[in-house]
């Protein structure tokens, strides 16, 4: 979690950098967690992540962050997460999946 906290508080570059070493992967597992709280922390990083990656798209059309997400089953992780009885995780489930994956 120490992680998504560098990624909350961190500097675009900051994130880029991390999410470059490929930490996706490990973040979208941890989606899997039985902690309420993990999984909102790492959403929060994930949604952060997903910010700086549309940037990317005004030059190749693509957010390169939201297509990892996708490779490695975190969207799936992502749309059911929806069906959690907590008003939060729900909340920023929706966000995600209505900003960054609404072609989906």
């Amino acid at each position: 979690l120490a992680l998504s906290n560098a990624i909350t508080c961190g500097s675009p570059s900051q994130i880029c950098y991390l999410a470059d070493c490929q930490i996706i992967k490990p973040m979208c597992d941890l989606l899997s967690n039985s902690d309420e709280r993990v999984i909102l922390i790492v959403l929060e990083a994930l949604e952060r992540i997903l910010i700086i990656g549309e940037k990317d798209v005004q030059k190749t059309g693509r957010n390169m962050y939201a297509a990892l997400i996708e490779e490695c089953q975190g969207l799936d992780i992502i749309y059911y997460l929806q069906h959690r009885h907590n008003d939060e995780i729900y909340g920023k489930s929706v966000v995600i999946l209505e900003t960054y994956f609404k072609e989906d």
